[in-house]
């Protein structure tokens, strides 16, 4: 990998500036867990275990997992789904909250040259029906209770042929390449179609399947298999699932934890999940990394949190805004000790201690996505506007440094370079791409010349780019992407309505809220609570609107073309929300 102090921005404009970037300085050396040269997650894990041995990698609601206990748990597990049919490619999808068992089931299913496939625990039933069939998985790990749910209910509610079946292996034809659902909690008393973890531990007792084949079949890894899908929603309602190989984990990981100044041995929570790439990248890979510990909880609770940074000395925190504003208005958080708080949001910290995570000439990550793995553009935030607005308004800073490795360019509507002052769409192309995305042509995916089209709008600013949006009406909200037209397309499918308009309005801690505009079939009535129970059983609880207007077909604003104003429109929703709530 290229030094990053030489990176130049190869924009490929019309008028491409000869000004230089100009770099921040290099981060001091450190000592890397292992060989630095590690390029497998199976190397990684070993490695780690040898540097770090009984210091504790991942603390959680099930317990505390030291890096030997990884080492040893995940050989074993591994040995167990070997035993069981899992091998190079098969996918594996966990279904389950962030905390040791995900951690140790990630890394054994990576050590067989398997591929794990994160499902989200926002999934609705029907959501995680789609996303099991699409991913083509074989198996499952899941909890059997999480938060409040039953994890093995649910999924026959996605899947109602398992409730005839008995156990694994079976075949239904709702997801054809299904044949396993462990339960990572029970031994062997749920329904027939489940089963523990005693029947991968069983199969890692099979004559052969021991440490001499796991070693070979390790030795057969290659860098560039695949060991991670992560479905996003993307620009559109369709699922989309994005592989990432083991060089570009292990590559993106070092390269973050580097750019971050992630420091060893770091005590570190984050409530971002492991099911989507800001959770691995920013928190998960990065701390394990440098020997550090992971402290995660089910769910975020302000209160609890106050208490773990109290108790266990957290160091660094890896927060969403409005988790950072529930911990400043919780009435325990002035009598909380924090001191031992370096690298978090300044507000989280003591009085006086100045935060490791923003010295005044920081560089912060200004673009990513899950198909480029987590950042790849970083900047320094505009001067006229304070850190914390930036941060508040998660509004990405002006491109000054690209990962090295990768190549930008700006196209117009046309596919031609823009120059200084205009806007064009982001296409990248080099490190920690996907290859492309999972049952999608690659020429839906990539140009003829290999370019991926981002979908984000940015502005030429010399050397800099200046983020100017998505393409598409993409809603970010609390970290996650909302597709408009999934929202507006289950609101359609309510009885009592006729048409649906959904979008995104500015909010100060979670960039942006969903809401909607409603037009119901002439003579019904629904109420607001109505539509949210309807959507609750469709989409993911992010999803469904914070808000639903209801308006007349005549007073939605359209163009002479017929196509409706949502600028117009999102003005008169922002106008008709905050009467409603003065």
């Amino acid at each position: 990998m290229e030094d990053r102090n030489a990176v130049s921005l190869p924009l490929g404009m019309g008028k491409p500036s000869d000004r230089p970037l100009e770099p921040p300085a290099a981060p001091a050396a450190r000592p890397r867990p292992g060989p630095k040269s590690a390029v497998t997650v199976a190397e990684w894990i070993r490695g780690l275990a040898d540097a770090h041995g009984d210091q504790e990698a991942v603390v959680g609601s099930s317990g505390r997992l030291t890096f030997l206990a990884l080492e040893f748990e995940s050989r074993r597990l591994a040995r167990g789904l070997l035993a069981r049919g899992v091998g190079k490619g098969t996918r594996v999808g966990l279904w389950m909250g962030n905390g040791p068992c995900w951690v140790v089931l990630f890394a054994a299913i990576a050590r067989c040259g398997a591929v794990t496939v994160p499902l989200s625990t926002f999934f609705s039933d029907e959501e995680l029906a789609t996303v099991i069939r699409h991913a083509d998985l074989q198996g499952i790990f899941l909890h059997p209770t999480f938060l409040g749910d039953d994890q093995r209910h649910r999924m026959v509610g996605a899947l109602p042929e398992l409730s005839g079946t008995g156990p694994p292996p079976w075949a239904i034809r709702a997801a054809p390449h299904l044949r396993w659902v462990v339960s990572v909690d029970e031994a062997d008393d749920g329904p027939p179609w489940s089963t523990g973890l005693g029947w991968l531990t069983e199969g890692a007792a099979h004559p052969g399947f021991d440490e001499d084949l796991l070693a070979e079949v390790e030795a057969e890894i290659h860098p560039d298999d695949d060991a991670i899908m992560i479905y996003t929603s993307g620009s559109t309602a369709m699922p989309k699932g994005a592989p990432h190989s083991h060089r570009t984990i292990m590559e993106k990981t070092h390269y973050l934890r580097e750019w971050m100044g992630v420091a060893d041995g770091i005590r570190s929570y984050t409530a971002a999940p492991f099911f989507w790439v800001g959770g691995l990248t920013m928190s998960l890979f990065v701390v394990l990394d440098g020997g550090g510990t992971q402290f995660c909880t089910d769910r975020f609770v302000a209160g609890q949190v106050l208490t773990l940074i109290e108790t266990e000395r957290i160091e660094r925190a890896v927060l969403y805004p409005h988790q950072i504003k529930a911990l400043l208005e919780h009435p325990d958080f002035a009598r909380t000790d924090r001191s031992s708080l370096r690298d978090a949001d300044p507000q989280l910290l003591v009085p006086g201690v100045a935060s490791e995570a923003d010295p005044d000439d920081a560089l912060f990550i200004g673009l990513g996505m899950t198909e480029t793995f987590g950042g790849y553009w970083w900047g320094r935030p505009d001067p006229t506007m304070p850190v914390q607005r930036l941060r508040g308004e998660r509004r990405p800073p002006p491109l000054e440094v690209l990962q090295p490795g990768v190549e930008l360019r700006l196209l117009d509507t046309e596919g031609r370079a823009v120059n200084d002052g205009e806007v064009g769409e982001v296409c990248i192309r080099g490190a920690s791409i996907t290859r492309g995305l999972h049952k999608a042509d690659r020429d839906d995916v990539f140009d003829t010349d290999g370019w991926f089209h981002t979908g984000d709008r940015a502005k030429v600013d010399g050397y800099r780019l200046h983020f100017q949006g998505r393409l598409n009406d993409m809603i970010k909200t609390s970290g996650a992407n909302v597709a408009p037209s999934e929202v507006a397309a289950a609101l359609r499918q309510v009885d009592a309505v006729r048409e649906a308009y959904v979008l995104g309005l500015p909010d100060p801690v979670r960039g942006q809220v969903v809401v909607a505009a409603v037009v119901l079939e002439n003579g019904t009535s629904v109420t607001a609570d109505d539509l949210r129970r309807a959507l609750r059983a469709r989409l993911s609880t992010f999803k469904v609107p914070s808000s639903f207007v209801f308006m007349s077909a005549d007073e939605i604003p359209w163009t002479p073309s017929f196509k409706v104003r949502y600028g117009k429109l999102a003005e008169l929703l922002a106008e008709r929300i905050d009467g409603s709530e003065a």
